[in-house]
């Protein structure tokens, strides 16, 4: 049977390192402390996102957390910058 299995790729080990379920808790823990709750999954997803396609992302647990969570605190900047423009439009 040689041949017919696909070898594992970096593409594979991201998948598999970024789908975890311990990944996916603590980055929903992490934004859903620091966003309304109705903005949460988007930025969750968006991070996720971000990460798959990264062409470097740490391959070791602890490096590849505090990875994603630098890319989130931009994110949740991002979406607090976006709430506060669309605030301020609103009451001018």
């Amino acid at each position: 049977m040689t041949g017919l299995m696909a070898q594992p790729t970096a593409t594979t080990d991201k998948n598999k390192l970024l789908g975890s379920p311990e990944i996916r808790r603590m980055l929903s823990e992490f934004v859903r402390r620091r966003v309304p709750e109705a903005d949460a999954d988007d930025v969750v997803q968006t991070v996720l996102v971000e990460a798959l396609s990264s062409e470097r992302m740490p391959e070791e647990r602890t490096e590849l957390r505090k990875w994603l969570t630098g890319v989130a605190r931009h994110k949740i900047a991002d979406l607090h910058r976006k709430i506060d423009t669309l605030t301020d439009a609103l009451t001018v």
